[in-house]
């Protein structure tokens, strides 16, 4: 069974809200972490933007995705 892809997220980023949207629609399911909620991710999520804080990052298997549609 294959995990489902990691959304990081943050309420205070609205191409984090665009992204969700846009996998919603696609019918992709996702396991969302928010950022705001669970701020000992940010370590984790440091580590797949090279050190960088910014969301939203998708990970699916061994594929990272920082920002949207090439912004970020």
């Amino acid at each position: 069974m294959t995990e489902r892809p990691l959304l990081y997220t943050h309420p205070d980023c609205d191409y984090s809200d665009l992204l969700k949207r846009d996998k919603d629609a696609e019918g992709v399911e996702y396991k969302e972490i928010n950022l705001a909620l669970r701020p000992e991710a940010w370590t984790d999520l440091e580590k797949l933007t090279g050190g960088e804080r910014i969301t939203p990052v998708f990970v699916d298997q061994d594929v990272v995705t920082v920002g949207y549609g090439g912004i970020g």
